[in-house]
């Protein structure tokens, strides 16, 4: 079917359909609807009501508030919606700004207070009939003041021959003001210093910031300072020995057999120019005028200006041993005296002596003890004998070392002859 057919087709249709019929008083019914309508909106002017959203609440005497020492937690705008009522062309042109809701915080205490909202309109011949919430809940705290500890945290890491002392940080507690809630949530206030790689020390003014117990910054206070001062001393270090400055003399039959230091070597630490001639340090003056007794004592350490020890320590640790001197006495047969250097044509009447030759040996015991006869050797030097009498030297030749060593007798009388002589003689005769 071709669309000319199609058409013939609907105009047949529509003639002979019930729309067709009466179609003359239909259409003057909806015009004279239309036409009365149009006078009852323009004549009569209907009562109608109307809801106006997200009105704002105003609050009044938040000063005043203040002032009592409260302030307003959370949030401080509230909107709630308006059910206004009036003729129609009166109330079509009300909004917002026509409608006055407000709430008075007068008289209030801290705490969660549902405040009434107090309504009012512009406009006269328009009511407000209705309100989305007749008050609001109003979260009150009390303003106070506490001091908080300001905590910084040191950042980085210096030269392994260097070493920091402790932080001085000015001032070390701070004032927080604000809502009590907040303010008690506040854990610290919290800085950093970042000392990486530094040789020398660090003076600065650092910021601060509140945090809580999990590191988080609170909001909605003020603090007094925003800003702390460091000090961030850092030392060179070196390691040198202790050295004791004894003074005076033992009791007479005494010795000072050691002294100990201890430690023996200690840490100091300063500006890297001022430890460089820095070898060793000396401790107090001790004197041992006339003791007989070993003893432990303490010393301050004599330090150059800008000098310090590591440990923060000035006292050392002397341990002073005496000992009583005690003797040892040997015995040697004067026959058995070697005579070295003496000229080959001599010889001496050494191995007829029948005498003997006392050594007596003075020192501490645990020195005695430890030589033996062995170690004692006796020698008489001959390069000096004439044919006669000769006064001989007893000489030691000890490795060890005592206290003090007596010989008797010192000297021996030797008798010299010539052998070649006394050879000729006896052919002689």
């Amino acid at each position: 079917m071709n669309i000319k057919t199609k058409l013939s087709s609907l105009n047949s249709q529509f003639k002979n359909s019930k729309f067709r019929r009466n179609i003359a008083p239909k259409l003057f019914s909806l015009i004279f609807a239309l036409f009365l309508w149009m006078y009852v909106i323009d004549q009569v002017n209907p009562e109608l009501v109307k809801v106006i959203e997200n009105v704002k609440v105003q609050l009044i005497n938040v000063d005043e508030l203040n002032q009592s020492g409260l302030v307003i937690l959370g949030d401080k705008d509230y909107f709630i919606d308006v059910k206004i009522k009036g003729r129609r062309n009166d109330i079509l042109n009300v909004n917002e700004s026509d409608i006055a809701l407000t709430a008075d915080l007068r008289g209030y205490n801290s705490g969660i207070v549902s405040v009434p909202i107090e309504k009012k309109i512009i406009s006269h011949n328009v009511l407000i009939e209705d309100l989305s919430k007749s008050d609001i809940k109003i979260n009150l705290d009390k303003i106070v003041e506490l001091s908080k500890k300001v905590v910084v945290k040191i950042a980085g890491k210096i030269p392994n021959d260097y070493i920091k002392d402790d932080l001085k940080i000015s001032p070390e507690e701070i004032l927080v003001r604000g809502p009590e809630a907040i303010v008690n949530k506040v854990a610290r206030l919290y800085g950093e210093l970042n000392i990486n790689n530094a040789t020398n020390s660090i003076s600065k003014q650092i910021p601060v910031k509140p945090i809580d117990n999990d590191g988080n910054i609170v909001n909605g206070i003020t603090i007094g300072k925003n800003y702390v001062y460091v000090e961030q001393n850092i030392f060179k270090t070196k390691k040198i020995p202790v050295i004791t400055n004894v003074i005076g003399n033992v009791k007479n039959g005494y010795k000072l057999v050691s002294v100990n230091v201890i430690p023996e070597n200690i840490t100091i630490k300063g500006a890297k120019n001022t430890l460089e001639y820095v070898n060793s340090v000396y401790t107090e003056p001790i004197d041992i005028s006339g003791v007989s007794n070993s003893f432990i004592i303490e010393k301050k350490l004599v330090l150059p200006n800008g000098v310090e020890n590591e440990s923060q320590s000035s006292d050392i640790k002397i341990k002073i041993d005496i000992e009583k001197i005690v003797s040892k006495e040997f015995s040697y047969s004067i026959s058995q005296i070697p005579i070295y250097n003496l000229e080959s044509k001599y010889q001496t009447n050494i191995a007829k002596l029948p005498n003997v030759i006392k050594i007596k040996l003075y020192d501490i015991e645990n020195v005695l003890n430890n030589i033996k006869i062995d170690d004692v050797r006796l020698s008489i030097d001959g390069s000096n004998f004439m044919i006669g009498n000769n006064d001989a030297v007893i000489e030691l030749n000890n490795t060890f070392n005592v206290e003090n060593i007596e010989i008797f007798p010192a000297n021996i009388n030797i008798i010299v002859t010539d052998e070649n002589k006394t050879d000729s003689t006896s052919t002689s005769n």
